[in-house]
């Protein structure tokens, strides 16, 4: 996940220095405007990272655990296993 992050803030700037170059600014205006896209986009990805890892992988976590336990509980009453 923190790959996916730091990929998609280094596309950003990227991006960003394409197309002041384009644009045909300067070289300290086109650095200005890569780091300001990289930066914030990495910030917002780290933030979204840590509220994905509190909450929707909680979840996540929780429901998997219970269908395994539902899974497992159909499974021992076929064989006949009693808990």
């Amino acid at each position: 996940m923190q790959k996916l992050t730091g990929t998609i803030a280094m596309t950003a700037a990227l991006v960003a220095v394409i197309v002041s170059l384009w644009q045909d600014y300067g070289f300290l205006i086109t650095m200005k405007r890569a780091l300001l896209a990289y930066f914030s986009f990495y910030i917002l990805g780290a933030v979204l990272v840590m509220v994905f890892k509190t909450g929707i992988e909680d979840e996540w976590i929780k429901s998997d655990l219970h269908q395994r336990e539902l899974k497992k509980k159909k499974r021992d009453k076929e064989m006949g296993v009693m808990p």
